[in-house]
């Protein structure tokens, strides 16, 4: 059981079977080649100066509701080019409500910046 004391819970109580031996093993076995290295001992240290990165880029996957009409493909489309978006997949359901149309397009890989424009 592992108990951790901090001033927003008080004191909480973990217990469990653990890791198991391998990732526990490879644990250990990862400190010893860090602290043989003269490494710090620290695994994430306060004093160190972290830089975030806020933009991603990768393949998405956007969800629209649309009102069903005619040039909607054409519409998404130019909205991908005009922000350097290449459209990887298109999809849409079957139409049960002209109001409310599922509609999915899948991109070729981009930043998350590109598609929230």
């Amino acid at each position: 059981m592992v108990e951790v004391t901090s001033a927003n819970m008080g004191n909480c109580h973990f217990s469990g079977p653990g890791a198991g031996r391998f990732p526990t093993a490879n644990s250990v076995i990862n400190d010893l080649v860090m602290l043989a290295r003269g490494e710090p001992d620290t695994p994430f240290p306060l004093e160190v100066e972290r830089r975030i990165v806020s933009e991603i880029q990768g393949l998405f996957y956007v969800r629209f509701i649309i009102k069903d009409g005619v040039g909607i493909v054409r519409v998404i489309g130019e909205l991908a080019e005009k922000n350097g978006i290449s459209i990887y997949s298109i999809l849409q359901t079957p139409v049960k409500d002209v109001q409310r149309v599922p509609f999915v397009m899948t991109t070729e890989p981009t930043t998350l910046t590109q598609v929230k424009e």
